[in-house]
């Protein structure tokens, strides 16, 4: 069985097949995007599908304890009422939450109205559904164990991550802001005056492959081999 990556935004949608982009377009809205990736994917009837969604469809927030919140359900139950007020989505929301506890828990919010369409529209096909940015991150950890802050910047919004540096299973900060018609470093120099960062500080930015770029080389297609996130710009 073979695994394509896609990426979906309110501004732009990537295809990646066997290593290489086949789409890179920009878009006015994910609507438009789901059916230009649709589209794409008809002459591979038989590829499964890896989706990764933008910041401004799929946001994270973090969920402090609760007292007497114990089962997963109820913490799941604790998340989706935050959700909405918590990402700037709206209800009702889907929400994934970090299974590991340690302080404030990881949850992703997408509207349901959203999920629900992407399910109808790739049935069977779809391998993996998730946000972008989580994709980056695990691929910053994996090269660096001791990363605890990452910028992440695609079509439509700029999330930051941030981390513990003492117990990298507690989460400190983890947002998605939507850039609209903002300079995005000028939103990612905001953001970061709003946060304690001291002066200097080395912080990974990583980028969502530009709209029009040139083609990329071949890569590996195990997962595993990569050095760098699926649809990442290369570092100048």
């Amino acid at each position: 069985m073979r695994i394509s990556d896609a990426y979906l935004g309110t501004r732009q949608v990537c295809l990646r097949r066997r290593g290489e982009i086949v789409l890179c377009e920009g878009v006015p809205n994910w609507e438009t995007g789901l059916e230009q990736l649709l589209d794409a994917l008809e002459s591979y009837p038989r590829e499964r599908i890896r989706l990764w969604l933008s910041g401004g469809l799929c946001r994270p927030f973090l969920v402090a304890c609760v007292d007497g919140v114990e089962s997963s359900q109820e913490w799941e139950l604790v998340a989706q009422t935050l959700a909405a007020e918590a990402t700037g989505l709206s209800e009702p929301c889907d929400v994934w939450l970090e299974k590991v506890a340690g302080g404030q828990r990881l949850a992703v919010a997408l509207e349901q109205s959203v999920k629900q369409q992407i399910l109808k529209s790739f049935g069977g096909r779809l391998r993996a559904l998730g946000p972008w940015w989580n994709e980056v991150q695990r691929t910053a950890m994996k090269k660096d164990r001791n990363l605890t802050t990452l910028v992440v910047l695609d079509c439509d919004a700029v999330t930051i991550l941030r981390c513990d540096h003492k117990a990298p299973q507690n989460w400190m900060h983890a947002q998605s802001t939507v850039i609209g018609d903002q300079d995005a470093l000028a939103v990612i120099n905001r953001l970061r005056m709003g946060l304690d960062w001291p002066e200097g500080d080395d912080i990974p930015l990583v980028r969502l492959r530009a709209v029009g770029a040139s083609p990329d080389r071949a890569l590996p297609v195990s997962r595993d081999r990569e050095e760098q996130a699926v649809f990442a710009q290369e570092a100048a």
